[in-house]
C-alpha cells in the first residue's frame, strides 16, 4: 500500500516516494515535499541560503536582493514567528509590503512575515 502525504507549505499531495518525510523545525513537526524543503532551506538556513542565487524574475534582469539574516529574524520575531494574513506558524517566508521590483525597499518597516501559501497568493501586484 502507498501511503499519500499531504505538503503542510503548499497542500500538494503525492505518495511517499516523493517525500523527504517529516521535519522537526522551530519546536513543531512538519510533513513536507522536497520543493517546499528546497525553498525552505534557502529561506532559513544560512549556510544553504549563502550559496543560493537568486533567479531573474519577470525576464528583464531584475534579481531578487538578498535579505540578510538579522534583518529576517527581526522580521520573524517582530510578527511572532507568526504570517500576518492568516495567522500560520508554518512555512514561513519574508514579504515586501510594497514590492522590491515596485521601489520597495528592504527595510524592517516594509517587510512582513507570510506564510508561503499567502505569500504566492499576494503576488506581485
Amino acid at each position: 500500500m502507498i501511503d499519500i502525504y499531504k505538503c503542510d507549505c503548499c497542500g500538494r499531495e503525492q505518495d511517499s516516494g516523493s517525500w523527504p518525510g517529516h521535519i522537526h523545525w522551530k519546536k513543531q513537526n512538519f510533513t513536507i515535499c522536497r520543493q517546499c524543503l528546497k525553498e525552505l532551506a534557502k529561506e532559513n538556513i544560512p549556510e544553504l541560503r549563502e550559496e543560493w542565487e537568486w533567479e531573474e524574475k519577470n525576464n528583464n534582469n531584475y534579481r531578487k536582493k538578498h535579505i540578510q539574516s538579522d534583518l529576517r529574524w527581526q522580521v520573524w520575531g517582530r510578527d511572532n514567528f507568526t504570517c500576518q494574513e492568516c495567522g500560520s506558524r508554518k512555512c514561513l517566508t519574508i514579504d515586501h509590503i510594497f514590492p522590491e521590483s515596485k521601489g520597495g525597499k528592504t527595510e524592517l518597516n516594509n517587510l512582513q512575515t507570510l506564510c508561503k501559501k499567502c505569500n504566492n497568493k499576494k503576488g506581485v501586484k
